[in-house]
């Protein structure tokens, strides 16, 4: 890569390299190189005889017009590719450009990750035509960077369309792309409410996006189990944002709503700033992080509803056969001596709960109970999912 001092017939030898059966290249990097359009002519040809070639680097390539990328990329329809990762990044693209990809893309089953970034030329026609590729069943793509193209408000309404019924893009950046605007981004948002997204990581860095745009993506993540990583810069955030993150990590309204709440998110900004995050959103991503969906419910029940000043009521109503399952559930994080009593683990007080009959832990027969037990209440079935979750 970074080489111009290459002629139209450097290049050519080194692309008609490239066809030999000997030649077992899996890497290609051309980034930011001379290449023109009399040279993306053996470059294509290379490419649509390759079986080796997965990732191939095509960024800064300015001296190719309009024409020659039709040409180049015309590769991308030929049956059996085996290219997964195209970097375009920082060339010249037009409308048509973008219309000639989309045809190629078409009928395309290898490629995963596609990066369009920096690319000013293109319009609303342009991306319109390129986000059908998004609505294609048997696409495979996986990674999308979109990240400073000038896109407007019109064209993310269109990807929002566009990602609706994806159930293939992991990974979306949409960094660097301030023109648009808090109705552009809030109708955005909607995308992480479909029950088709897979989206595991979405970068809206660098934009200037406000409290109401991060509470609407909030909402949108109250029953989302799919995204791991929302970046954003914390820039003009207020505290609401983060109250209305909060709620959705970690609903301490009722045990069932934290048991429903998103144990999913692992990080919101770049590492270097959560630090910045207040503490129990810190808390609550790092719990999501390190533990399993299920394991961090559990710990967040425990931390919002069991604590020194434990809260008795939701044993109250417990069913007699259901009880055992329920304490044995929570006490999983609770260090308890073998022979002990649960009680004393959790740091109950027995003697709130009337007529019961005190209950130890066998740490060695895996949750076994060892004494019987009795309640005067019936239990309360709204709880029933969560104790044996």
């Amino acid at each position: 890569k970074n080489n111009h001092s290459n002629t139209e017939t450097s290049w050519q030898a080194i692309f008609t390299a490239l066809n030999r059966p000997s030649c077992r290249l899996k890497k290609l990097d051309l980034n930011h190189n001379s290449i023109n359009d009399a040279a993306t002519v053996s470059l294509s040809s290379a490419l649509s005889n390759s079986t080796t070639i997965t990732t191939l680097s095509l960024g800064r390539n300015k001296n190719i017009t309009s024409e020659g990328w039709r040409d180049l990329l015309e590769f991308l329809q030929i049956p059996g590719s085996v290219l997964e990762d195209l970097n375009l990044k920082g060339n010249r693209f037009n409308d048509s450009v973008m219309i000639s990809l989309t045809h190629y893309l078409v009928n395309n089953s290898s490629l995963k990750s596609l990066n369009i970034s920096c690319n000013h030329g293109i319009t609303i026609v342009g991306w319109q035509a390129f986000f059908a590729v998004l609505q294609i069943q048997h696409s495979v793509l996986e990674s999308l960077d979109l990240s400073n193209t000038w896109i407007s408000d019109e064209t993310v309404n269109s990807l929002t369309n566009a990602l609706v019924n994806n159930h293939r893009l992991r990974e979306l950046d949409l960094s660097l792309n301030d023109d648009i605007t808090t109705n552009g981004w809030e109708a955005f948002s909607t995308v992480l409410q479909s029950p088709h997204s897979a989206l595991e990581r979405l970068d809206l860095s660098h934009n200037p996006i406000d409290d109401d745009v991060l509470i609407s993506f909030a909402n949108s993540l109250v029953n989302n189990n799919k995204l791991k990583e929302l970046l954003i810069n914390r820039r003009g955030i207020t505290s609401n944002s983060w109250v209305a993150f909060s709620s959705v990590l970690c609903n301490t309204s009722s045990i069932m709503h934290t048991y429903y709440s998103n144990h999913t998110l692992e990080k919101l900004c770049e590492e270097q700033s959560e630090d910045e995050l207040p503490e129990d959103m810190q808390s609550f991503l790092q719990l999501n992080r390190q533990y399993k969906q299920h394991q961090a419910a559990r710990l967040k029940i425990i931390r919002s509803h069991f604590s020194v000043d434990i809260n008795l009521q939701p044993f109250m109503d417990m069913d007699l056969n259901v009880l055992p399952h329920a304490i044995a559930w929570i006490a999983q994080d609770f260090e308890t001596n073998a022979g002990g009593t649960l009680g004393e683990g959790m740091g109950m007080d027995l003697n709130a709960l009337p007529n019961v009959i005190t209950w130890s832990f066998d740490s060695d027969a895996e949750g076994t109970w060892n004494k019987g037990f009795e309640l005067l209440y019936q239990f309360s079935l709204s709880v029933l999912p969560v104790l044996l979750g």
